[in-house]
């Protein structure tokens, strides 16, 4: 049996069970924060988000992303969390963040989006 590095306190936020769910919050002061299982499986070594909108099923589509272009959101971290502000983009879309929610993440092959249902 080979040995597996433990590099979890190597991410943002402190270990529990709930930070291994992969989830995002909308934050109400409009950041998207990332458990850190949404860390490690998705956004790794990754420092900008897409973000996308599907007004039908009232989803957000994220595309985690190592190039800078146009409409790509920071992702920053700190001791506690990743985050990335979304506020611009939940005004847009009229989006109500005026209460903190977590949302699960799903993977949709066929945009190749991580997504959460509103």
């Amino acid at each position: 049996m080979a040995f597996e590095k433990y590099t979890i306190s190597a991410y943002c936020g402190r270990y529990n069970e709930a930070n291994l769910i992969p989830r995002i919050s909308i934050l109400k002061g409009g950041l998207a924060s990332f458990s850190n299982r949404v860390v490690i499986d998705y956004i790794k070594t990754c420092s900008f988000v897409l973000l996308y909108f599907d007004k039908e099923t009232n989803r957000i589509g994220f595309e985690f992303t190592d190039k800078e272009e146009q409409g790509v959101r920071k992702i920053t971290s700190n001791r506690r969390r990743c985050s990335c502000s979304i506020k611009n983009f939940l005004n847009y879309h009229k989006i109500d963040y005026s209460v903190s929610k977590k949302y699960d993440v799903t993977f949709d092959e066929e945009n190749k989006l991580y997504v959460i249902q509103l």
